[in-house]
């Protein structure tokens, strides 16, 4: 991946509040070919080829089934209503690809179903603190430290059902193929722990 004509190309979108959604979205389906469609997507919305898309299906794979089969076992039902229905908790889910500015923060929010993030390089990576436990009637926003919050940044990041965190930027800008249904419950910031409106880069 060509780091100065991928920067050329993503300066030049029209952002809004710090992020920029491309026009053109997926509907998924647990197809080889659609997983593969997305990874077409992608390469479209940069205008060259960065990923190869039977790669980005085996990854994909390999990803979602060590993560929900292998890690967390007692989420294996989540990935299997996926596979089986095409919706995650009940909601149809979508291919997006997400750009942002350097340095923006997201909100604190909560996923109601699975999410799939794809970068195709770390450097162009979120980062993320997420809970560390999935987020249920008694979980009381205002009491949540620092502590109770797992940091990741990777190529690769995947948010079970009720999964709450805050998605950031670092110094350079962010690019992302998700997998999402497109909706989220965002927290005010009255709601929302003070050290996570603060995130070190």
């Amino acid at each position: 991946m060509k780091n100065k004509e991928i920067e050329n190309i993503i300066q030049n979108f029209k952002y809004k509040n710090g992020i920029y959604f491309y026009p053109k979205e997926l509907e998924f389906k647990n197809t080889d070919s659609n997983i593969m469609n997305a990874a077409h997507l992608l390469n479209e919305s940069l205008n060259q080829n960065i990923i190869e898309p039977s790669d980005f299906l085996e990854k994909f794979r390999k990803n979602m089934d060590n993560y929900f089969l292998v890690k967390n076992p007692d989420l294996k039902d989540e990935y299997y209503n996926l596979l089986n229905t095409n919706k995650s908790n009940g909601k149809k889910l979508k291919w997006n690809i997400l750009f942002c500015e350097p340095n923006h923060i997201f909100s604190l929010h909560i996923h109601p179903n699975i999410e799939y993030e794809y970068s195709p390089s770390l450097k162009y990576s979120l980062g993320e603190y997420r809970y560390k436990t999935q987020v249920n009637k008694n979980t009381n926003i205002k009491d949540l430290t620092k502590k109770d919050f797992a940091f990741k940044k990777n190529k690769v990041i995947i948010n079970p059902v009720n999964s709450m965190h805050v998605s950031y930027s670092t110094n350079n800008y962010s690019i992302s193929l998700i997998l999402w249904s497109g909706e989220h419950i965002k927290f005010t910031p009255q709601k929302s722990p003070k050290f996570l409106k603060k995130v070190t880069f």
